[in-house]
């Protein structure tokens, strides 16, 4: 997912911006108190990985899917 979309921030829809405007690309902090529960979402779901270590691996590589 784009950077941001903790604030729900679209970047008006665009998939890269590495050469677009400043203006598009910064976080508005400001957007958090908007955003509040989806905030407190992510702040949940960084909590739940930080107290399961065992929910990461330490390369991308094993993960995987029977298939």
């Amino acid at each position: 997912p784009p950077r941001g979309e903790e604030f729900a921030r679209t970047k008006q829809g665009k998939d890269n911006t590495y050469d677009d405007s400043v203006e598009l690309n910064r976080l508005d902090w400001s957007r958090t108190v908007d955003a509040a529960a989806l905030v407190a979402w992510y702040r949940a779901l960084i909590a739940f990985r930080a107290a399961h270590p065992e929910l990461a691996t330490a390369r991308r590589e094993t993960v995987g899917a029977a298939g």
